[in-house]
């Protein structure tokens, strides 16, 4: 059976988005974009978990909305979880979180969820404006240079000038640095992208030329000369100098971009991006000319000629903007989520399927015009609408329960017969309700052993059930949780998944948390194998997590570089395959977008949109053409470009970007049948 985590955020009502006019400027986030219209008014789409997206609410929207009704806009930053815009008269606004943590007392001051714009200070003299994973930089009109919240010291609070000099042109600030150019030409640098010996919090001066002309501040960072040569900085801690590399195959580049991977836009039009597995730039295609683009980690936008939007990359929080939550590896154009409104009785968008949730002899189905759709075997029910409500954006569940998110980020639980979700009592009501009615959710994670953990919008995890092995609540065994109680006392996660009694957490700023039950090892926590782990601890050193799925035997996640890693035993408790209480990288590969993990076997996505598996293949779950344990990720069959997954114990059903729904391993249908083995089928089909 299958316990799926929700990874989407609440959505905008299609309905309810407006047309996005001809774009000027643009800006991508962690998770967030923001837009300048050519009639100066200010867009905004995708994570609002912490009011970047400024429209008053914290509701994380998949379309385009209007911030405000002013159109005096003219330029857009936005960083991780902060934005950012100057407008006509040169006043500088922002909104968001500009810290880290921000939750530490010694970090103020700091702008903490802000929902909507607050103008700093009174001066009408900015003009121009950068931001990152780093914080937040800004430049005068008379050439002074300012930084504001953490920025590209970890642990450091920046509000004000950097120095005295007043001869600044750009600035860029990237994942953990900062690049800056003088108007002579001089190129400097602070936070981790200078030596540890110079990284003092003042910047400090990047070779001697006086050439420079364009930057783009990464992991990977890049600048561009005058003469049109790029080239990459490299760093050698050993002998505390940076390094020049000229990259010869990347001529006439006239816009470049970084965040934790660096990519660049040539005089042709076409978009170039890092490859950090294969040490390289990799086109990514598109059918018109693109004149800017700008990096926000595993996501991206860009901007063609006549001012289109287009997006690439992960589609977590809905910032493509499409109204869906489709991811792209290439670049695709904006479309307005307005011609995408259906009825019940049309046909749905391509993306037909949206999220599904198999249970033992249940069939829940999202389709693509927000409707929910139940087929029961037992009952014989098959295809049947729950309800007449379009508006759900998700969907997750596990045995006899499921919770279905709306677009407005209210939570419902759907209650089966005398079954209701756990911990909140019996029904005989076949009807969906409201939990905790008036609040705001971002995804639900339920564990068969009877409770569920939930995320709000606004950074919390909740508590709702009844742990039998007392490994998450502390309250006696036979005590149910019948109202949500909050978890942690921290209001800055990301993300969570559950599995059985293990709990992996992921905060704002990338680090890995483990609660719960360890005796396999795959809390990753650097101890003994314990029985249960009874407070949220912290998983490495590392803080540059972007996902993290907890599992039976072993657990596995995604880091911001595209690497993948698992820990604990074997992924399929055979002991096949390497064992670690720690987290240790599995693949040389460094594309990886998106993971899934099914407890006794895992999925994983890379940014060319094949699928790979390993684990457990009892059924031929892997799709690999046989039914032999993989130890290692392992290339699912077929052609086409993958989406999207969902499992059960002994199936996988597979969404391709076409939208075309493909099955494998065994449901117990006559589709497992015919020409396989033993009743398996052991790759997909349609």
């Amino acid at each position: 059976m299958l316990c799926s985590t929700v990874l989407s955020a609440p959505a905008v009502r299609a309905a309810d988005a407006s047309a996005l006019p001809k774009v000027v400027n643009i800006s991508a986030g962690a998770g967030h974009v923001l837009a300048v219209g050519a009639d100066g008014t200010l867009w905004a789409w995708g994570d609002n978990s912490s009011g970047e997206l400024g429209d008053g609410s914290f509701i994380s929207r998949s379309a385009p909305v209007q911030v405000g009704a002013e159109k005096n806009w003219v330029s857009v930053a936005a960083g991780d979880t902060l934005s950012a815009a100057i407008k006509k008269d040169g006043s500088l606004w922002m909104w968001g979180t500009n810290v880290r943590n921000k939750y530490i007392a010694w970090q103020d001051p700091a702008l903490v969820d802000r929902s909507t714009p607050l103008r700093y200070g009174k001066d009408n003299n900015w003009a121009m404006i950068s931001a990152g994973g780093g914080g937040l930089a800004a430049i005068r009109k008379d050439g002074t240079l300012w930084q504001f919240g953490v920025n590209v010291l970890q642990g450091t609070i920046g509000n004000g000038k950097l120095n005295s000099d007043k001869d600044w042109a750009d600035v860029s600030v990237g994942s953990d640095g900062l690049l800056a150019l003088k108007k002579d030409g001089s190129l400097w640098g602070m936070g981790n992208i200078v030596p540890t010996d110079y990284n003092t919090g003042k910047l400090v001066r990047i070779g001697s030329e006086h050439d420079f002309d364009q930057i783009a501040a990464s992991y990977y960072s890049v600048v561009r000369k005058k003469d049109g040569s790029v080239w990459r900085l490299s760093k050698d801690q050993n002998s505390e100098s940076i390094g020049f590399e000229l990259l010869s195959e990347m001529n006439q580049v006239v816009s470049l971009t970084g965040e934790f991977v660096s990519g660049m836009v040539r005089g042709d039009g076409s978009f170039w991006k890092w490859n950090t597995g294969l040490d390289q730039y990799d086109q990514y295609n598109c059918p018109v000319k693109l004149t800017d683009a700008d990096e926000g980690g595993n996501f991206g936008v860009a901007l063609d000629e006549n001012g289109g939007v287009w997006t690439y990359g992960t589609n977590t929080w809905g910032q493509r903007g499409n109204g869906l939550s489709d991811s792209a590896y290439t670049p695709l154009p904006y479309e307005n989520p307005l011609v995408e409104e259906t009825t019940p009785d049309a046909a749905a968008p391509v993306n037909s399927i949206l999220d599904q949730v198999f249970t033992d002899w249940r069939t829940y189905t999202l389709k693509g015009d927000g409707s929910l759709w139940l087929s029961d075997e037992i009952h014989e029910i098959h295809n049947q609408q729950l309800g007449s409500d379009r508006d759900w954006s998700s969907i997750t569940g596990s045995r006899e329960e499921l919770y279905a998110l709306k677009r407005d980020g209210s939570l419902w639980s759907y209650r089966y017969g005398d079954q209701a979700p756990s911990g909140l009592g019996r029904s005989a009501a076949y009807e969906f309700e409201p939990l905790m009615a008036g609040s705001t959710w971002k995804m639900i994670a339920p564990s068969d052993l009877g409770f569920t953990v939930g995320l709000r919008t606004d950074g919390t995890l909740w508590f709702w059930g009844k742990d039998s092995w007392q490994k998450i609540n502390k309250g006696a065994p036979s005590v149910a949780v019948n109202a949500p109680l909050q978890l942690s006392q921290n209001r800055d996660w990301r993300s969570v998944s559950v599995f059985n009694s293990s709990i992996l957490a992921v905060k704002n700023n990338g680090t890995l948390w483990g609660l719960g039950d360890n005796s396999r090892g795959q809390l990753g926590i650097a101890t003994k194998y314990s029985a249960g782990v009874t407070a949220f601890t912290r998983i490495g050193n590392t803080a540059d997590w972007v996902q993290a799925e907890a599992g039976e035997y072993a657990s596995v996640g995604l880091k911001k570089d595209g690497s993948l890693w698992q820990w604990g035993s074997s992924m399929a408790g055979n002991g096949v395959g390497s064992s670690s209480a720690t987290p240790v990288i599995i693949s040389s590969v460094k594309s990886w977008t998106k993971i899934w993990n099914a407890g006794y076997r895992a999925y994983a996505l890379q940014n060319n949109g094949q699928l790979y598996a390993w684990g457990d293949n009892s059924y031929g779950q892997l799709g690999n053409g046989s039914a032999k344990v993989q130890s290692v990720p392992t290339r699912v069959s077929g052609t086409g470009s993958w989406k999207d997954i969902f499992t059960s114990s002994t199936y996988t059903t597979g969404i391709q970007t076409d939208g075309s729904v493909w099955n494998w391993g065994n449901d117990g249908s006559d589709l497992s049948r015919s020409g396989s083995k033993y009743g398996n089928q052991l790759t997909p089909i349609q």
